[in-house]
């Protein structure tokens, strides 16, 4: 049966929740690369931190990326250079490349098994877009990079044009995470899981699902995107990413990096005797899961003589509107710091953004401290995909309750589905679980009233404006909200 889970696992120990009272200097919420490092790093230097995770330290996107480590910007090299400039492209450039050099020196010290470099490769296929391959070749000459045009190695399927990219690197996130969690304990952190924050007011009080209140002069959300109610939810926008894991039939797994020109791209990496591919990305509840997934897999075996696929997992990005993250002071208030906007790179700005807010938070200085400054406007480069962006979610508002949405009775849902039904004059979300017991909520999301769809694929209530996504029950899994699903009133 395959696993519907990555290969690695997050950190498994249960750390217990806080006490009802907890008094820090800084109180990070979120339990993933960005806040364990983040974490680790003011404890280093001598902070009272706590960090507070709402389920285990790892479950969420960092213990489900891919492990790829690159230095190139998601957005690509031609795309950053014409929105960003030159100047400021290459400065991303170096800021990732420092960044994956930073984390190999901590890795050689707290699990060199969690890191290894390899070649990058991006190709064309004879079908593929070539001409935009030259131009991530001639921009990558422009910045100075050591780019060459080899074959990619280990590929068992026909690549027209290929640019190769040394130094890039592979992570195990799951080891990789309890490294981290191990070190900030030692340095002196306090860590909880199962602590699920449900408000942050004001720049000391946050309040906990538990009752538990915190006390700090700071507080850093590293959740991937900020919870509650931010500007910053309008500039980025979530995406899921499907994954698959396999071993094959014949042949050997490809030892390097890899990443097509595609429109979504294609990933792969090994790991562990396992190929690992992903793709078909789209809009969160824009696009039916199963398909993506179908679709993601029907290109992995037109290519690959896959023998078993042993997992399969999706995850979530957030695609900010200029191709750059978001990180730094949060426009609500000088003492709510914020990292967000990661695209496909999140292993790699996340660890930056540790490095950037724990330099800030300490008072020293960083060479790349305003690069990618949560409180920028950027016209050039943000400008219509901001508009665009939230015209999207004002016709999702709409139009999802106007809409072809389903009428009838919930006894129609079978054991395993869900639908959203207007009932009266309410839209519920309707599950019925394997055992046969019916679960109603409201489906409009509490965070901004979107209304949610139902993802087969993780048995999930997701919605299609911020990402917001709720467990089969209507329990908050992550995204912006802290509520979960309203119970239905009869």
């Amino acid at each position: 049966m395959t696993d519907r889970r990555p290969p690695w696992r997050s950190p498994r120990s249960r750390l217990g929740g806080p006490p009802d009272r907890v008094d820090a200097d800084v109180a990070v919420v979120g339990g993933g690369i960005t806040g364990l490092t983040l974490t680790l790093l003011l404890a280093e230097a001598g902070v009272d931190v706590a960090l507070f995770e709402r389920d285990r330290l790892g479950a969420g996107v960092t213990g489900k990326s891919t492990g790829h480590l690159t230095t190139l910007p998601d957005l690509g090299l031609a795309r950053a250079i014409d929105a960003h400039g030159e100047e400021r492209a290459a400065s991303v450039v170096d800021a990732m490349a420092r960044t994956v050099d930073a984390l190999e020196r901590r890795a050689a010290a707290l699990a060199p098994q969690a890191f290894e470099r390899v070649d990058g490769y991006l190709f064309a296929e004879p079908e593929g877009d070539v001409e935009a391959l030259r131009g991530e070749l001639a921009a990558a000459r422009r910045l100075g990079l050591p780019v060459t045009e080899d074959a990619p190695p280990g590929l068992p399927f026909e690549v027209e044009a290929a640019m190769r990219l040394p130094g890039q690197a592979k992570l195990s996130p799951g080891v990789w995470l309890e490294a981290l969690a191990a070190a900030a304990r030692e340095a002196g952190a306090r860590l909880y899981d199962h602590a699920a924050v449900t408000r942050v007011r004001g720049k000391e009080h946050v309040e906990l699902a538990s009752g538990a209140e915190v006390r700090a002069d700071r507080v850093v959300l590293a959740t991937h995107t900020p919870v509650g109610v931010d500007p910053l939810q309008t500039e980025v926008a979530p995406h899921r990413s499907y994954v698959l894991a396999f071993r094959l039939a014949s042949g050997a797994p490809p030892p390097a990096l890899y990443w097509d020109t595609g429109e979504p791209y294609h990933y792969i990496r090994s790991h562990d005797g396992l190929v690992i591919a992903g793709g078909a990305d789209h809009k969160t509840g824009h696009v039916d899961p199963a398909e993506a997934e179908a679709r993601l897999e029907r290109w992995v075996r037109a290519r690959f003589d896959v023998g078993e696929i042993v997992h399969r997992w999706s995850s979530q990005v957030y695609e900010p509107i200029d191709g750059l993250p978001f990180i730094g002071e949060s426009l609500l208030g000088r003492d709510v710091w914020v990292a967000t906007g990661f695209s496909g790179d999140g292993l790699v700005w996340g660890t930056f953004a540790a490095q950037v807010l724990a330099a800030r938070l300490t008072g020293q200085e960083h060479p790349y401290a305003r690069l990618l400054d949560a409180r920028r406007v950027d016209v050039k480069a943000g400008t219509k995909d901001f508009l665009k962006e939230n015209a999207d979610v004002a016709k999702r508002f709409v139009a999802d309750r106007l809409g072809a949405l389903r009428q009838g009775d919930p006894e129609s849902v079978g054991p395993g589905e869900g639908a959203v039904l207007r009932l009266g004059r309410k839209l519920v979300a309707v599950h019925r679980d394997a055992s046969g017991a019916l679960h109603q909520r409201e489906a409009v999301c509490p965070h901004l009233g979107c209304v949610v769809s139902w993802n087969g694929v993780e048995g999930s209530w997701d919605c299609p404006c911020h990402g917001a996504r709720y467990d089969a029950q209507g329990e908050v899994l992550e995204g912006p909200s802290t509520r979960g699903l309203k119970p239905r009133e009869h």
